[in-house]
């Protein structure tokens, strides 16, 4: 799909979160993913490489996280990103980077 997103059809992973260079409050980071969806392998090589920490649910295997993803987003397409409340489906730099206050 063009919009950053894929549909529905790695192991559960869970980090924590911090603005990067801020010093800032802690930041609470779900991915919800499929192992199989490209935007989502995206989405976390992105995060992983500027060391922002994220919990990851694998909606695939996990029911209650894709009911908790359809609820929050609306959506059932993945990724879906939710960054202390403010749900961002797709990867969408932009809008990401804005909700961690990254520049760039």
């Amino acid at each position: 799909m063009q919009d950053g997103t894929c549909g529905l059809p790695d192991p559960d992973t869970e980090y924590d979160a911090k603005r990067q260079g801020q010093g800032g409050p802690t930041i609470a980071i779900t991915v919800y993913s499929t192992p199989t969806c490209r935007y989502c392998i995206a989405v976390k090589r992105y995060l992983k490489e500027r060391s922002v920490r994220f919990r990851d649910l694998d909606v695939s295997r996990d029911a209650g996280a894709a009911a908790e993803m359809k609820r929050k987003s609306g959506q059932t397409g993945v990724p879906v990103i939710d960054v202390n409340g403010r749900v961002i489906v797709g990867f969408d730099k932009g809008r990401l980077n804005s909700a961690l206050g990254i520049k760039g």
